[in-house]
């Protein structure tokens, strides 16, 4: 019997070893899709958020190295230590059903905050500024 215990999305994405694994999965599984797919964006934007994040907290080098080796064994070079922290014009706002997720919709893209703690986890670009974003009613999917 599996006594694993289940966490929600937004747990798992604050969750060092949860995130890693996710990640591992994500792009193992996005590997033969093109450079520029938009999946492949998302997942690369993820990392370097999460690079941005663990390189400014004391005592995480361990995690910086373990994504930068999963992002070289994926063909990916992140650049989060080349780029400043985002800077957000405000845009339209539009927030999950549960209230974990912010979205942030402008001409840049949109980005997916984690709304009690204002972390940046992911931006999505855009082609076009006029987009929308819809959440599932279960907070886990999102329509663009």
């Amino acid at each position: 019997m599996n006594m694993e215990k289940k966490v929600s999305l937004i747990e798992g994405l604050l969750d060092d070893s949860c995130f890693y694994s996710l990640m591992e999965k994500r792009l193992s599984e996005t590997e033969s899709k093109p450079f520029k797919d938009p999946e492949r964006i998302v997942l690369r934007s993820a990392v370097d958020y999460r690079l941005k994040y663990l390189s400014s907290v004391e005592k995480k080098g361990e995690e910086v190295q373990k994504l930068m080796k999963l992002c070289d064994k994926y063909g990916s070079i992140p650049q989060f230590d080349a780029s400043s922290p985002p800077v957000y014009s405000l845009g339209k706002i539009q927030q999950s059903p549960d209230g974990a997720i912010t979205a942030n919709i402008n001409a840049d893209g949109i980005y997916l905050i984690l709304t009690n703690s204002m972390l940046t986890i992911a931006r999505l670009p855009l082609e076009n500024e006029h987009a929308i974003c819809l959440f599932s009613p279960c907070s886990k999917k999102i329509i663009v």
